[in-house]
């Protein structure tokens, strides 16, 4: 079984993949490369100023300019204009929930002192400053297609010439450049009074705003700023992806510019399966139908597996085959072909339960279990989950009265039936104890769900591991009858029930030696009892000859409620039991007719 579930919230990077990305069409998935949100500690050594993110690999990394590596003389004071962190005055709003947010901000460094940088609060950026930051390298041979996207937030007075570019330099060598922007391939740009006019233009107002593009959709630019070409950077050996802040040469004009949210992603042309959330499946009572959990089984326990996945990309991938495997041995397997989505889960369940063993077990699900399908990320394929089963054998139980066949039991007389109770787990010391009554055992012993169908036959209490005693009540027998005894016993965990037989049959004898029974002389209803009652009553009438018997319940309206008793009854006093079900609490009238003779008696039921 295979199902397909929405997956609701959406991550907020897919989110910005799709409001960035969406309309690109693509039968593949999308790479996140950086998912960068400057939420570091920026007091932590290991992520300290300028940028948050430790460094993993040296060359592909943060950069930024006219500080070192690449020193150079720019406005009356040297290299005191860079990119830097900045915390939460001008934080964006995009993720507020952060622990340490912040951004991306073109900051005054106090002199050479670039760990240290002054905050927008404190001091204005500088004019004629031209800084800009980079993130490298990456190259773009191979894929089908890349994407940047980020929130930005620029402050400036309403007339300067001061810019923010974001655009992709194809050759390291222009990075040192302080034409840079000349160089670059554009994907979005800002400026107060239109320059670079038609490619992206913002107002003037300190609010953060959406920006994204793509690497075969960008444009260069003439010496003037007018659009030249629409030209692409796949299939490049350098690709860095960068932003460039000029101010102009006359006055401060504003804060700067922040950056947040900066997302680049490549598209490789292949899809991508991922392992989910692994659980465990068991029965209800509604048909069909089951209960998820993260809780393991317990002994013996019918179990299925759930796995959830999910397949990265659009379109419809490739057939491809999903292997559950416990303890190493494959369990079940199938084949499925799924269209590709960001905002969907996948299911598998296992058609057929696992009975749980008791010990170490551990079921593994592997996507793409051939090698048929070629992804972009081989490393998330595989889901394991552990689990240990105690071992919680049921307990045994040994009925040991009645001990011979037809064993004569006069109703004057009390009876007890004997039972014993071993379990081989020591941890077991209380158990649950059915005796039941019947007069047919045919299929009991292969189904003992047959004995929920027996109300009036059981008896429970709680048994211990010694020799238990329990007295029936068999007034309600029949003088004659044959019955077997039947036991069932639980020690509290699921599917720990075991039923036992006795040796013997009780059988109700119609007189004790000394004849104390003897025959009714009259026919007649007894006072119910107990009364009023709130679970169950019992109504006892004689009949002095074998005949037809009808006793029935009913409410004061005259609608019969219940029939308990309809048919031949011996020579005898009986005893017929009541237990109310789906009516409502009140008065009752019970209606006997026998012999003719009709008796009713009032009964009062306080649920």
């Amino acid at each position: 079984m295979n199902v397909k579930r929405n997956r609701f919230p959406v991550l907020l990077l897919l989110s910005l993949l799709l409001i960035g990305f969406g309309a690109q069409t693509s039968s593949a998935a999308w790479i996140t490369l950086l998912n960068e949100h400057f939420n570091q500690d920026p007091q932590n050594q290991a992520a300290e100023w300028p940028w948050c993110t430790p460094l993993q690999n040296p060359a592909i990394r943060w950069h930024y300019n006219p500080w070192n590596p690449y020193p150079r003389a720019e406005g009356r004071i040297r290299s005191q204009y860079c990119w830097g962190y900045q915390s939460a005055f001008f934080n964006v709003r995009v993720l507020q929930e952060e622990d340490f947010p912040g951004s991306l901000w073109c900051a005054y460094t106090n002199g050479s002192d670039t760990r240290n940088p002054r905050w927008p609060r404190d001091v204005d950026y500088m004019p004629g400053q031209n800084a800009w930051v980079w993130w490298d390298t990456l190259q773009t041979h191979g894929l089908r297609n890349g994407g940047v996207s980020f929130w930005m937030m620029i402050d400036l007075a309403t007339f300067s010439f001061d810019s923010l570019s974001a655009f992709i330099v194809t050759d390291p060598n222009d990075l040192t450049d302080p034409n840079i922007r000349a160089h670059g391939k554009f994907g979005a740009m800002r400026n107060n009074e239109g320059e670079f006019a038609g490619i992206t233009s913002f107002s003037t107002a300190t609010q953060w705003v959406y920006i994204n593009y793509f690497f075969d959709d960008l444009r260069t630019l003439n010496a003037d700023g007018t659009i030249h070409d629409s030209v692409s950077v796949m299939d490049q050996d350098f690709v860095a992806v960068c932003w460039a802040w000029q101010s102009d040469n006359h006055d401060v004009a504003g804060k700067g510019a922040f950056i947040d949210d900066v997302i680049i992603s490549v598209e490789d042309g292949l899809f991508d399966l991922q392992t989910e959330d692994m659980v465990y499946g068991y029965p209800t009572e509604a048909e069909d139908s089951l209960l998820y959990t993260n809780t393991p089984p317990t002994y013996l326990q019918p179990t299925y597996f759930r796995f959830d996945y999910l397949v990265n990309g659009i379109g419809r991938s490739p057939e491809f085959r999903i292997n559950c495997l416990i303890d190493g041995e494959v369990f079940y397997s199938t084949m499925v072909a799924q269209v590709g989505t960001t905002d969907s889960v996948y299911s598998v369940v296992t058609p057929e339960p696992w009975i749980a063993p008791a010990g170490d077990h551990t079921v593994r699900w592997v996507l793409d279990a051939d090698s048929t399908l070629t992804e972009s990320n081989e490393e998330n394929n595989v889901g394991d989950l552990g689990m240990f089963v105690p071992w919680t054998p049921a307990p045994k139980l040994d009925i040991l009265t009645p001990e011979h066949d037809s064993t004569e039991v006069p109703l004057d007389i009390p009876f007890q039936i004997e039972i014993t109770i071993n379990d081989s787990n020591p941890e077991d010391s209380q158990f649950t104890m059915y005796l039941y009554l019947v007069e047919d055992t045919t299929g009991i012993r292969e189904n003992p769900g047959m004995l929920d169908n027996l109300e009036a036959s059981v008896f429970s209490f709680n048994a211990r591991r010694e020799r238990t005693g329990y007295t029936p009540d068999l007034r309600s027998r029949e003088i004659g009858s044959l019955w077997f005894v039947v036991g069932l016993v639980n020690d509290g965990i699921f599917g720990n029930s075991r039923v036992s037989f006795a040796p013997g049959r009780i059988w109700i004898r119609p007189l004790d030696v000394a004849g104390t029974l003897s025959p009714p002389t009259e026919y007649y209803l007894a006072e119910a009892y107990p009364n009023p009652f709130n679970g169950e009553v019992k109504l006892e009438y004689a009949l002095p000859v074998r005949g037809m018997v009808t006793l029935a319940l009913y409410d004061l309206a005259g609608r019969q409620v219940a029939l308990i008793e309809n048919g031949v009854r011996e020579v005898g006093v009986h005893t017929a039991t009541w237990r109310p079900s789906g009516v409502g609490g009140g008065v009752y009238l019970a209606k006997l007719h026998a012999g003719g003779i009709s008796f009713t008696r009032k009964l009062v039921y306080t649920p």
